[in-house]
């Protein structure tokens, strides 16, 4: 039986990569979402749970830097809205079993997202077809238990969010090495929807949350992420465009009422299979 001890120093983390390495995660998000007062159509009060199990293949690592290009995929997924399950509409169910492209670095930074041929209808939310995702990475110094280091993320939509990361300590349960690590977040928002034929609505908002992260050292890969998060957001009004002079549009807009929304979020990243990589069988 191997023995494996916790590091008593500082130790460095960083992802691991190879080609034909696969990686499978399950993904559970449950989302609360109260409007007030409610959007035409929508309820005030809605509960979102979203379960995934994602597929992430390693293609390829470039010598220079060790960046990893991996294709991922949702091999299944299923949507429940107030406790029953919902089927997505299109063009958003053929979109989540896209296969999509991620390049990373073994700090995690994630260099580019791309989806693979996104289905009409798409093209206004993912203009060029790139994503540009959040990145949490790890710092290039060595770090020891109490050690903090902060990363910041800026997405497309408009959302800036800082992370703080904290190692608090190790864990070698089952004979794994694992790194504890606590995580906060601070975020604001400040982004435009587009809604029917009228304006883009704007959203303005903050965005706070907490969880922790559990690390496989030995393996380089994430064994669990909890996160609890919470989305304070005003949508102010949508000012229509079409047919409708400008004096009309602006007495219209001064008596449609913000909407304020708060949502809470509560998501967790589980690996179930780890698939190391084969060899290639000899001729």
């Amino acid at each position: 039986m191997l023995l494996v001890t916790a590091p008593t120093k500082s130790v460095i983390l960083r992802y691991k990569y190879v080609p034909g390495q696969t990686r499978r995660y399950k993904l559970h998000t449950s989302m609360d979402t109260i409007l007030l007062p409610a959007l035409s159509g929508a309820q005030p009060a809605l509960n979102m749970t979203i379960d995934l199990v994602i597929r992430q293949t390693v293609q390829k690592v470039r010598a220079s830097d060790g960046a990893s290009t991996s294709i991922g995929q949702v091999e299944e997924f299923h949507v429940f809205s107030n406790g029953k399950e919902t089927a997505l509409p299109y063009p958003s169910s053929a979109q989540m079993k896209r296969p999509y492209t991620t390049v990373s670095l073994p700090s995690g930074e994630v260099l580019s997202v791309q989806l693979s041929a996104p289905p009409p209808g798409l093209t206004d939310l993912y203009p060029g077809k790139k994503i540009s995702g959040p990145t949490v990475t790890f710092p290039s110094h060595p770090v020891k238990i109490g050690d903090s280091w902060v990363g910041t993320a800026a997405a497309d939509t408009g959302t800036t969010i800082l992370l703080t990361n904290t190692l608090t300590g190790f864990d070698t349960t089952n004979g794994v090495l694992h790194a504890i690590i606590q995580q906060k977040t601070i975020g604001a928002i400040k982004r435009s929807m587009p809604l029917g034929t009228g304006e883009p609505a704007g959203l303005t908002g903050t965005v706070t949350g907490e969880g922790t992260l559990v690390f496989d050292v030995i393996s380089g890969s994430i064994s669990r992420l909890a996160v609890v998060s919470k989305v304070d957001m005003k949508i102010t009004p949508v000012r229509p465009k079409i047919g409708v002079a400008l004096g009309d549009v602006l007495k219209v807009a001064d008596h449609l009422p913000s909407t304020t929304m708060e949502q809470k979020t509560q998501v967790t990243m589980t690996s179930i299979e780890d698939i190391p990589s084969q060899p290639t069988p000899m001729p």
